[in-house]
This record gives C-alpha cells, structure tokens and sequence, in this order.
C-alpha cells in the first residue's frame, strides 16, 4: 500500500509539473484579498486620495443570468465613470468593477486597494477594454463586509498598481445594496434553495487547508487545453455534514463543458471544509458559490506589484500548510 501511495504520488507530481510547463492555471478568482486590519496602514502606503466625484443619478439594479448587479454614473455628464457591484447568493465576494475613458490599453493584472469609511482592503484586479470600446474595464474582487453598514455619505477610494485611482461618493447606497440582496435571494429560490439558509446557521462552513488548492492547474482538461478553451465559471457546491462537496451545479457556465465539468470533479475529489453548524449545535448541510477563472498563457500582463502579491499569497499558503 505504501509502494503504490508512492507511486500515485510520484504520478501527481509529474502531472504537476507537465500542467505548469504548459503555463495553465486555474484559481478561485474571489478568494484573493485578505482584510486588512486598519485603515491608516493603508492610507500610508497609498497616494493622497482623489476627490470623490458626485453620482449622476440613483443605483439601477439588474436581474441578470450572470448574477445580480446594480451600475451607477459618477463624475461629468459628458465623461462618466460606471461603476458597478455583481454578486451571487452564497458567496463570500462581491465583484466590484469600474468603467470609464482612459488611454491605457491591453490586459493588465495588478494590486487593487480599496478604502470606504476606515476599512480597507488589498486585492488583485484585471483591466481590460471592450472590442472595438473606448471605455477601459477595472475588474476587482472584495468582501462584502466592506460595505455592511454604511453611512449616507461614505466614500470609496479605489487605488489599482498600475491605473489612476478614483473616489466616488457612496450616496443612497445602502439601500440599492439591500434590493441586491433581494435579488439574490430571488436566484436562491430559483435554484430551488431557500435564501434564508444562512440565517439557520450558527457557524459557517470554513474550508480546511488553502482553497486555491481546491483546483488546480493540474485539473485543466487537455481536451480544453488542445482546443484554446478558456473562460470564467460559476459553480454552486453543496457541503454535506462531513465536510465533501456532495453536489456541484454550474450555475454560470464558462463557455467550455469540459471545464465546468472539470471544476466540479475537482471539488468533489478535493475540497473539503469543516461543515456548518446550526443553531441547534448540530452540523447541517450548506452551500457556496465558487468563481471559477480558468486561463491559458500570454494573455496578461502582470505588473510587479501583482507578481508580489501572488508571490506573498503563495508563501502564506504554504506556511499554512
């Protein structure tokens, strides 16, 4: 048993490796940012913040297939800056995006801080623009513990590595952010999940070991490999009482069967959490939703501060074990 456990190791490493030297890779693309602890380390090592600029009009907020979402106008008439939270019921991040003229072009990954009303967070963020639009992407992922609670008049500070930071009065935003959460308690119950699931739990579900490891680049299937495949998915686990992921739904396919398809046996093989206790102090069976991003080689430009980043993520993980 000991000879073959060796062997299958062996084979797993080898796997490892061919995946790496093809460049593929696989993550988790909303469990990258780590809460920062204070503001003031944050406002230190930034720039001094822009002025916010004033909202154009009131939140609009979107039933979309992709999720929910709300968009708002900020800044002048003629040059404005869209900015834009997407999020999916059982999710521990929000996707945060802005939209707005520049001169930068290509796709380019970097380090995001995000400052609203003393708390802050740090993150990696993608930014890219449209075929044939003008209008450059900044595409982010954060908690939405950032946002609980916010007065009136907060504002949010959105400082990329390598893009102009940007300030936006945060005003009436409290109450589009509660219809998101209705709209998300809307796709629950398509799902056929009822949304107040979370409100039966006394503990939530914490994953065991890094979850980047969950899926890896060793997962990429060769068939998506071989054909170019690549794309972003959405996946809906159920965690049972002992800790597997006993179901996996796409939720939001990527574009690619064989992808999604992989996703989901990689989290039924892998992913392991200490389940969700209930309030009557049993363990109860709960859900999640994973993002999943999967991308090939050469596609993104990486400035330093997200070569670090990773870098600093990766020896955290492995100090973890």
């Amino acid at each position: 048993m000991q000879q073959a456990g060796r062997q299958a190791e062996r084979r797993s490493g080898r796997e490892r490796g061919r995946a790496e030297r093809r460049g593929v890779t696989a993550t988790r693309a909303l469990a990258g940012a780590a809460l920062l602890g204070s503001e003031p380390a944050l406002a230190a090592a930034a720039p001094p913040a822009p002025a916010p600029l004033a909202p154009q009009g009131k939140w609009v907020v979107n039933y979309g297939e992709r999720g929910c979402a709300m968009a708002r106008a900020f800044g002048p008439a003629d040059a404005p800056v869209i900015v834009a939270w997407r999020s999916l019921p059982f999710s521990d991040r929000v996707e945060l995006s802005v939209q707005r003229r520049l001169g930068q072009r290509g796709l380019r990954r970097g380090v995001l801080r995000i400052a609203v009303e003393g708390r802050g967070d740090e993150t990696s963020y993608e930014a890219f623009n449209g075929t044939g639009d003008k209008r450059r992407t900044l595409r982010g992922w954060t908690s939405p513990a950032l946002f609980a609670d916010l007065p009136e008049r907060a504002v949010l500070t959105l400082t990329p590595s390598s893009e102009p930071a940007l300030a936006v009065s945060l005003v009436g935003t409290a109450r589009a952010l509660a219809a998101l959460a209705r709209c998300n308690d809307d796709i629950a119950r398509g799902w056929g999940i009822a949304p107040g699931e979370r409100e039966a739990v006394a503990t939530e579900a914490q994953s065991r070991g890094d979850p980047a490891r969950f899926i890896g680049p060793e997962d990429y299937a060769k068939a998506a490999v071989a054909r170019g495949e690549l794309g972003t998915s959405a996946q809906l686990w159920t965690i049972a009482t002992d800790g597997r992921v006993s179901e996996c739904r796409t939720v939001i396919p990527s574009g690619s069967e064989a992808l999604d398809k992989a996703g989901c046996d990689a989290a039924r093989l892998r992913a392991r959490f200490t389940p969700a206790v209930g309030r009557d102090g049993r363990p109860m069976t709960s859900h999640t939703t994973q993002v999943i991003r999967w991308e090939l080689p050469g596609a993104w430009q990486d400035d330093p501060a997200y070569r670090a980043y990773v870098r600093q993520r990766r020896e955290a993980a492995r100090a973890e074990g």
